[in-house]
């Protein structure tokens, strides 16, 4: 997490296996980071809304999509291609 001001903030980004967001439900007093490694998790932050705005919910809801991907049979398979 970064704790210099910036003029732009990252609120969605894609680590290895993981979906993080930063939890808008607790700006602009806290900035605090939200690690989703499951589509459950990916929905449930939606749910909360952790994340708001829809161009942010689809973005997010992309993401949890490609966790199912990644972790399927099919994808192993076209990345061994």
């Amino acid at each position: 997490m970064h704790t210099t001001p910036s003029s732009s903030l990252q609120t969605l980004w894609w680590e290895p296996d993981t979906v993080c967001l930063i939890d808008q439900t607790l700006l602009p007093h806290q900035q605090v980071v939200v690690r989703c490694a499951t589509l459950s998790d990916v929905a449930a932050a939606i749910k909360r809304m952790q994340v708001r705005g829809a161009p942010a919910i689809g973005c997010t809801a992309a993401y949890g999509m490609a966790l199912v991907a990644q972790r399927s049979t099919w994808w192993a398979i076209v990345r061994s291609c």
